[in-house]
Parts: structure tokens; C-alpha cells; sequence
């Protein structure tokens, strides 16, 4: 799914961009309500591994939008789930998460002006 949302994220439609994003962000949902919460042997989160795939995921539909869109809809959501990554039991997790931050914090707040074209208007 990551390589597909780098690959072909922008190109896909709305409508299955919006299915692949509601099933990340419910996947990701424990996180939101506690990570710190003991993670059970067999629940899919208590892998170090997948967990870390399931971020690098995320971030890959954060930083494809789809076509026409200059910023992911999911972004909000996002941050806040990677921001809470940092707090992970696994030292890969956290570095991502937190490199993963910064660049989410880049897109929110641009140090300079977007390329999208504008108009001034003359008085």
C-alpha cells in the first residue's frame, strides 16, 4: 500500500483514496486512545515491525494527496497519531515518528509562500 500511495497516491481516486485512509487511520486508532496502554501479545499493534510499516504508510498519504488537493484531508488526524508515535516503546518508531513530525509540521506551516499561483489585485 506505501509503495502504491508514493507511486500513484495523487492519481488515484477520491473515493478509494478516502477507503485506504479510513482503513490506515481505524488500524492506527489505538494509538490516538492511549499508546501507552499494554499492548497484547496478539493484537497486530504489539508488532514492532508492522507498526513501524503502518506510520511509513500513513506518512506516504500525507505527503501524496490526491490530484487537485494541495494537502492530504487526513492531515490533521495524522499529525496527531505520528506526534503520539514518538512516545513508542521501539527506538525506530519513535526516531520515524519524530522525523515524520517535522515534516508534517512543514506542510501545516510553510516557512515560505506556496508555489500555487496567485493574483494581486490592483487598486
Amino acid at each position: 500500500v506505501e509503495t502504491l500511495l508514493v507511486v500513484a497516491g495523487s492519481a488515484l481516486s477520491r473515493k478509494l483514496r478516502d477507503s485506504i485512509d479510513s482503513v490506515l487511520l481505524e488500524v492506527l486508532h489505538p494509538v490516538l486512545i492511549g499508546s501507552s496502554l499494554p499492548l497484547q501479545a496478539n493484537s497486530l499493534m504489539a508488532d514492532d515491525t508492522l507498526r513501524l510499516r503502518l506510520y511509513e504508510t500513513l506518512m506516504s498519504s500525507v505527503t501524496a494527496p490526491v490530484e487537485g488537493a494541495h494537502i492530504s484531508q487526513i492531515l490533521p488526524v495524522a499529525t496527531k497519531i505520528i506526534s503520539e508515535g514518538k512516545n513508542d516503546r521501539n527506538f525506530s518508531v519513535c526516531r520515524f515518528c519524530a522525523s515524520a513530525t517535522t515534516t508534517m509540521m512543514m506542510i501545516l506551516h510553510p516557512a515560505s509562500p506556496s508555489l500555487v499561483p496567485y493574483t494581486l489585485s490592483q487598486n
